[in-house]
């Protein structure tokens, strides 16, 4: 005998649409992933960045900066599991906001790379037979530092900027979700995620 006050059984019918939605929700559930992975990441290099602020305190603006992109990454990812029309947006203007702080970060340590001269030059003034050895070697240094912020700035062009256009193209799929999904289904699914 069924209690009072229990839930019925879902009918047939509501699990067929309810699996549907399901499926349709997929991509969603996806993009909430990559949005949850992406932001967990970020969090972790933000924390390193601010550790390495100890030594350069340069670095803490920068800590900071990944600390919020990571928190508004991590936010997104849940709105987008509760289905919300903003998320793919805000989500995307993050990955840009993301790439603008690697970009200006990379530019500002190459122009200190390359304003800065070679990192040997105090040694050489000192010690003016050490040159030949030691100019090569800073040299090397600023090839080197040089080719790792342009990696660093054309990378986050190229990633983040391929994740900004990845979350706008979710709103596609979130929009299409909502419309063919009738809101109970919708609460459900909120519901269990």
């Amino acid at each position: 005998m069924p209690q009072v006050g229990s839930p019925a059984a879902p009918s047939p019918e509501q699990l067929r649409v309810l699996a549907a939605a399901q499926a349709r929700a997929r991509k969603v559930y996806r993009a909430a992933r990559v949005a949850s992975f992406s932001g967990w990441t970020t969090a972790i290099l933000s924390a390193g960045t601010l550790i390495g602020a100890i030594l350069d305190p340069m670095a803490l603006p920068l800590g900071f900066a990944l600390a919020i992109i990571a928190w508004v990454e991590l936010h997104g990812a849940a709105e987008l599991r509760r289905f919300e029309a903003v998320a793919p947006g805000r989500l995307a203007l993050n990955q840009v906001a993301f790439m603008c702080v690697l970009v200006v970060w990379a530019g500002w340590g190459l122009m200190q790379t390359v304003t800065g001269g070679n990192v040997y030059d105090a040694q050489i003034a000192a010690t003016p037979q050490l040159a030949p050895t030691l100019r090569p070697l800073g040299e090397l240094a600023m090839f080197i530092s040089i080719l790792f912020y342009g990696l660093v700035a054309g990378g986050s062009v190229i990633v983040q900027g391929g994740a900004a256009i990845y979350y706008f193209s979710r709103r596609r799929h979130l929009d299409e979700f909502i419309r063919n999904t009738p809101d109970w289904a919708v609460a459900m699914l909120r519901a269990t995620h």
